[in-house]
């Protein structure tokens, strides 16, 4: 979180003479409003930028395992049937293990189960161990895990939409009444203690409201796919990390400008190091690209 907190924007009437001179300004009750206001939405953006979704995903995948090994009860039962009957087409069909049905981007385990059991119930005549009753459940799981798959997204998306999206222009926002203000100190007062004040003050506001976002997008170097569950850490604080997502992002919501460098480590892949140079206000992104462990 920034460091910056909304009642800086009166650091300067905190000093009895300074409030008596800011009251004789004309427009000034208006250009104060606005950088108090505008210091709240910030505020608001970077709580909800930093607001921990990693909660929903475990459910979701909880979900997806249980839709899984629910179609492989009836699917082991089927592909029985099938092969005494003579049927190895169909019962190589709906064999499959469990990862067949979990491992993957959502999407795919949701059109995998969904093949499935949508063959297991054009070919029911022909399984004599299933119902129509199986079927119904089958599809009830699925449906379960439909119905949380998107959360995720939909909760990153509400995430940019309230925090990420909001806080560059809030910030230009913010820049442009701290420069009215200035303009009327410094032409109300200038060369005075008051207008140094201001500058000094007002720098702490900007440089308190920026941040610095770190995105990482962690792939495999000959494949090209995202890699979920890779930890990066900062290497000047162990303590800092994240771990990338289902779609291979990892995000950081500051860090420090200048070079800064992170450690990526993944089951499978060989470690590394890398550098970025982060530029204030603007953080850094990259694609990292993990080698396989031979």
């Amino acid at each position: 979180m920034p460091a910056w907190k909304p009642a800086q924007e009166h650091l300067l009437n905190t000093v009895v003479e300074n409030a008596a001179l800011l009251a004789t300004i004309e427009d000034y009750p208006a250009v104060a409003l606005g950088i108090s206001d505008t210091l709240k939405e910030i505020k608001s953006a970077h709580s909800a930028q930093s607001k921990d979704i990693s909660g929903i995903a475990p459910t979701k995948q909880e979900l997806r395992v249980e839709m899984g090994e629910t179609i492989l009860i009836y699917s082991q039962r089927g592909m029985v049937s099938a092969t005494l009957t003579g049927n190895k087409e169909l019962s190589d069909e709906i064999d499959h293990s469990l990862l067949y049905y979990t491992k993957g981007r959502a999407s795919l385990s949701e059109s995998r189960a969904t093949a499935t059991v949508d063959l297991i119930e054009l070919k029911l005549l022909k399984l004599a161990s299933l119902t129509a009753a199986n079927v119904v459940t089958m599809r009830a799981a699925i449906a379960a895990f439909v119905a949380k798959k998107d959360e995720p997204t939909t909760e990153k998306q509400a995430k940019k939409v309230d925090g990420t999206d909001q806080v560059p222009p809030l910030l230009d926002k913010l820049d442009g009444y701290i420069t009215l203000e200035g303009n009327l100190i410094h032409s109300y007062f200038p060369k005075s203690k008051l207008s140094e004040g201001f500058d000094l003050t007002s720098k702490l506001i900007i440089l308190g409201g920026r941040h610095n976002p770190i995105d990482l997008y962690v792939a495999d170097s000959l494949s090209g796919k995202l890699i979920a569950g890779v930890k990066v850490t900062k290497v000047k604080n162990t303590n800092l990390f994240t771990i990338s997502d289902e779609v291979g992002f990892a995000h950081f919501d500051t860090c420090a400008s200048g070079k800064q460098k992170f450690l990526i480590e993944a089951v499978g892949y060989v470690t590394q190091t890398i550098t970025l140079i982060v530029v204030r206000g603007s953080g850094a992104e990259m694609v990292v690209k993990l080698v396989k462990q031979i």
